[in-house]
Formats: C-alpha cells, sequence, structure tokens
C-alpha cells in the first residue's frame, strides 16, 4: 500500500486525476486512516487556522468552523486577488479581515457568501451553511 502511494505523495488537482486509475485497487485500512486523520491531518489544520489574527480570542465551535473551512478550500486567506471573472477566494480575505478587526460576528455571513461558488443544495452548499452555523453556535456560547 505505501510503496503504491509513495510515488504520488503531493499530486493534487488536475495532475491527480491521471494517477487515480493506477490507485484504485489501494485499500486502507480504516483505522490506519482515522488515525492520520485526526493525528496528523486534524493538527496541522489546527496549526494553520491559529496563525489567524485573534485565532486564540474565538470559541472552540468557532475555531472548529473555520478549521473545517481551511481544511476543505486550503489556508488561502492571504489568497491574491482573482483574475478571472470569479473571485474565489474574497471570502476568505475578508474572513481574515473580520479575525484582526475582531468583528467575528461578520464571519457567518462570509461563510454563506461562499455558497456562491456552488451549486445550491448541493455538498459544499450545504458544508458551508454548516460551517455558518457551528460559528455562529460558537459565537452564542
Amino acid at each position: 500500500m505505501l510503496n503504491e502511494l509513495e510515488d504520488v505523495i503531493g499530486i493534487t488537482g488536475r495532475p491527480a486525476q491521471s494517477h487515480a486509475a493506477e490507485l484504485h485497487a489501494v485499500d486502507v485500512p480504516y483505522d490506519t486512516a482515522l488515525e492520520v486523520f485526526r493525528d496528523r491531518e486534524i493538527p496541522k489544520w489546527e496549526a494553520r487556522v491559529a496563525q489567524l489574527p485573534n485565532a486564540d480570542k474565538l470559541p472552540p465551535n468557532c475555531f472548529g468552523a473555520l478549521v473545517s473551512l481551511a481544511m476543505n478550500r486550503g489556508d488561502n486567506f492571504s489568497a491574491p486577488r482573482g483574475k478571472g471573472f470569479v473571485d474565489r477566494y474574497r471570502e476568505m480575505r475578508l474572513i481574515k479581515q473580520d479575525m484582526a478587526a475582531e468583528r467575528f460576528n461578520q464571519i457567518p455571513t462570509l461563510f454563506r457568501s461562499m455558497q456562491r461558488l456552488w451549486p445550491a443544495g448541493g455538498d459544499l452548499w450545504k458544508r458551508r451553511e454548516h460551517e455558518a452555523e457551528l460559528f455562529s453556535r460558537g459565537l452564542a456560547a
């Protein structure tokens, strides 16, 4: 399993698609995957979110919502403006600005604003809604 995966570590996006067929037979045991997720991936993304200004002032649910967002969209809180017709990371930059200004109450709206990027009612659209709700519950606690 490790030998087959070693050659594709770090390949993402379109280039990764060409390797998908090669890996269809790789079977990662659930317990192994869960261990890697819990012990490596979650702490990695928590550390990245902790670098946001005032992250230490967030309640746990708010912090968790941002970890979920970063895990799914990357830590693009400082991404340059998009050059195309869609600025895919506008809300991410605004979240960082709101964090710096301690305008935490504006962040759920930014989660919901990101829904513009996906079809209404789809999985990613719903995920942003769940993160917005989790952040709001954290603020209310």
